[in-house]
């Protein structure tokens, strides 16, 4: 008589038996109707694979505290944003990836994904055509997302504001698209860089950090507050924001304030490649001859994606502001 062990074995090979057979059936029956066997036995492909994933059927709140539920593991991705097209791709779900927003680029693979057009408002129709099984789409977003909903179409929204909930954001989008190992396994890692960067930060006395002007907008002029992204990845990198006092997320301060201030790193967005064209008009405006920063040539231009975007580069957005504000410690 076989034993529990055997039965077991028996039993899993049967199982996985019956899986073969029926895949080879669905993949004849697709190459029998040429000439779009191979279309279809592309999307069966896809199909099985996801079926095969574990965790579904699975339920996932969004960041609106809505409950969604998929039965199986979606095939077919919509991403209706920059930091979600990067979230899914950092997680290995670039396969099922069928289009992005016109916005979305990076990583250079993005380029080979058709556009569901412009990222407000959304493409509805265009959306449609896709035929996605999920949507994943931001918070501010939800106006137009709402029209898909109304649709019966799948939509989980994310709304990270901070270094944590980017972290937790991204498990919870690994979650809903059976994508939880990998999703977990990069927000560690996003978490370990940073503390890494902390590590070091702490070893700097605190006469000894760095004030910070982080430049969002040159006219009006515009910083960071502590709360925002931007303005608590200034503080993980041991940066001393000169709006540190502020209660909104981008407050205006005016020009002399600065000066007053007297910060001693500038940094501010490159956007569109005008770094130079930047730093010469940052330091030729009335007055700003004075500042530490602009007197010792530390304003430093960076990258508007990476320290925009609430995804998966917000490791490399501090490591990034860590060494440009401590280049002895950070080499």
């Amino acid at each position: 008589m076989a034993s529990g062990k055997t039965r077991a074995r028996l039993s899993a090979s049967a199982k996985w038996f019956v899986i073969l057979i029926v895949v080879t059936v669905i993949l004849g029956a697709a190459i029998l109707v040429w000439p779009q066997g191979l279309d279809r036995m592309a999307q069966t492909g896809v199909a099985v694979a996801a079926a095969l994933k574990g965790g579904f059927p699975v339920t996932v709140e969004d960041c609106r505290g809505q409950a969604v539920t998929l039965d199986r593991a979606p095939a077919r991705l919509a991403s209706a944003a920059p930091a979600v097209t990067e979230i899914l791709f950092a997680i290995g779900a670039a396969g099922e990836v069928v289009g992005v927003d016109e916005w979305s680029n990076y990583p250079p693979e993005v380029k080979q994904v058709p556009s569901i057009g412009p990222y407000y408002p959304l493409n509805i129709e265009g959306i449609l055509a896709l035929k996605p099984d999920l949507v994943v789409a931001m918070g501010e977003q939800a106006e137009w997302t709402a029209q898909l909903e109304q649709l019966g179409v799948k939509v989980f929204l994310i709304d990270p504001k901070s270094i944590d909930d980017v972290q937790a954001t991204i498990v919870s989008v690994g979650q809903v698209t059976g994508h939880r190992r990998e999703a977990e396994h990069l927000a560690e890692s996003i978490r370990q860089r940073i503390e890494a960067v902390a590590r070091k930060v702490a070893t700097i006395p605190q006469a000894g950090r760095v004030r910070v002007f982080y430049e969002v907008y040159a006219d009006p002029l515009m910083t960071v507050g502590p709360q925002c992204l931007i303005g608590q990845m200034v503080t993980a990198a041991g940066g001393l924001s000169i709006s540190a006092d502020s209660d909104l997320d981008y407050p205006t301060i005016s020009a002399e304030e600065v000066i007053n201030r007297d910060p001693q790193v500038i940094v501010f967005p490159d956007v569109h490649g005008t770094a130079t064209e930047g730093a010469a008009g940052i330091k030729s405006r009335p007055g700003w001859a004075s500042i530490s920063a602009v007197r010792d040539g530390r304003i430093y231009p960076v990258d508007p994606d990476v320290f925009s975007r609430a995804g998966p580069r917000v490791g490399d957005a501090v490591e990034t502001l860590a060494r440009l504000l401590y280049p002895e410690v950070f080499r």
